[in-house]
């Protein structure tokens, strides 16, 4: 299933850490501190009921309403490809 993979790649990223840093050196238990909430978002994600969204793109669904959010500042800044007003340039 292709839309659980930002949350499998997280998965695998932590566990992957995780034997690094208690086989080899605990500096690679440093990436466990982001990692380790957006397992816990994504299992969130996962089991809720209200957004089908969100269950159905764990993580990812989270950039999306992010980038909406943004959308009205992005759409502030100037085009400069506009030729016909090269004072917005």
């Amino acid at each position: 299933m292709l839309r659980y993979s930002t949350f499998a790649i997280v998965l695998g990223l932590a566990f992957l850490f995780l034997c690094i840093g208690v086989l080899v050196s605990s500096v690679w238990l440093i990436p466990l501190v982001a990692l380790i909430p957006l397992l816990l978002l994504g299992c969130w994600d996962i089991t809720q009921s209200r957004h089908s969204l969100l269950r159905n793109y764990p993580i990812l669904a989270h950039f999306r309403w992010l980038a909406e959010g943004i959308r009205p500042e992005l759409h502030q800044l100037p085009n400069c490809t506009n030729t016909l007003n090269p004072a917005c340039c």
